[in-house]
């Protein structure tokens, strides 16, 4: 069995990140955005490069933190995928371990799914028996959609409907930042110092810095000709940037105070105060979930689909997903018992015909 949960993203985790080739914009975090292409196939490539979603938190407004800590995509095991298991322990405890919270993406958490019964996934089953990761019983597998002694099962839950997919702008998932630290010279993230760049003339020595640390004081010393700290002064990479900051605090922390003092337009800053952007839209997303429930489906995937006292809207994508109106489950509170045993009976029902 494959577990995959998913709220705005689906966390691969520490373990199955490691065999997929996601981009290497940074190392803080583990999560996938895909084309509209990708769902017109079930398979996920090991060897074509994943986009790797940024590592940001776009809610945060705390400017004196030194790790965001409400990051989009988890940057440690929450949520991981559980891969081809057969320890039933080991899939409750991982179920107990999750809660309820932040958007919804279905199309995602339905195409990691399909992903994982793709035949395309044995070398990822392979290499993981091989690294002591899963247990050799589950050598083979996913078997080819055509082996007619093998049922290929998907239940798909959701307690909403999708909503927002977002990202950092491109502008800011890569390449250097306009903030620039001063360590000190030590590991002491609470006596660090920073400035920003907010007039850049390349080739002059006439670019302005706003001083954090003088944001109190006289207007005029707050903006000079260097960084705060001088030569000790180093640039930060956005990536760096945005996993300390969150995106509200950033922009309030550097670029507030010169928009108020007259040194940086509003556009600017508005700019920096919205540092992402949407890139799945609730429509789309019900779009993509749509082709890849019918690719399942065609592919000879039997899918359970169950809206758990979820709107209108996301029954209506359970429903359109669902192999059949007897596979679709609307359920409210204790209901969900039922349905599960419901669906475990039609699975062993349809074994014992086949």
């Amino acid at each position: 069995m494959n577990l995959v949960s998913y709220n705005a993203t689906v966390n691969l985790g520490s373990i199955v990140s490691q065999y997929f080739n996601l981009s290497a914009e940074h190392n803080y975090s583990s999560c996938a955005v895909f084309p509209d292409s990708a769902f017109n196939t079930l398979g996920i490539s090991r060897t074509a490069e994943l986009d790797r979603l940024s590592h940001f938190d776009m809610n945060s407004s705390n400017e004196n933190s030194t790790a965001i800590t409400n990051s989009w995509c988890p940057d440690d095991d929450y949520g991981s995928m559980l891969v081809h298991s057969n320890d039933a322990d080991a899939l409750n405890a991982h179920i107990d371990a999750l809660g309820a919270g932040g958007n919804t993406a279905i199309d995602l958490g339905m195409k990691w799914g399909t992903a994982l019964l793709d035949p395309s996934a044995q070398d990822l089953v392979t290499d993981m028996i091989s690294d002591g990761h899963i247990d050799q019983v589950v050598s083979g597998r996913p078997v080819a959609f055509t082996d007619m002694d093998t049922l290929k099962i998907i239940v798909l839950m959701t307690d909403g409907a999708n909503t927002t997919e977002y990202d950092l702008k491109p502008a800011y998932q890569t390449g250097m930042s306009q903030i620039f630290i001063d360590d000190r010279g030590d590991n002491d993230a609470s006596n660090d110092r920073f400035s920003s760049r907010i007039i850049d003339l390349p080739g002059t020595d006439a670019d302005v810095y706003y001083w954090d640390r003088y944001e109190n004081s006289y207007y005029s010393y707050k903006y000079r000709t260097t960084p705060d700290g001088g030569n000790s002064a180093r640039q930060m990479s956005n990536a760096e940037v945005f996993a300390r900051w969150g995106t509200r605090a950033r922009a309030y922390k550097f670029f507030r105070t010169p928009y108020q003092n007259g040194q940086i337009p509003y556009g600017d800053y508005r700019d920096e105060y919205y540092a992402y952007e949407s890139i799945v839209g609730a429509d789309h997303a019900d779009a993509r979930l749509e082709t890849i429930c019918q690719g399942a489906r065609d592919a000879g995937i039997v899918v359970f689909a169950i809206g758990f006292e979820a709107p209108q809207r996301g029954l209506d994508a359970m429903q359109d997903c669902a192999s059949s109106p007897s596979h679709y489950f609307d359920v409210q509170g204790v209901e969900i018992s039922d349905a599960f045993a419901s669906i475990a009976r039609t699975i062993s029902q349809l074994r014992l015909t086949q």
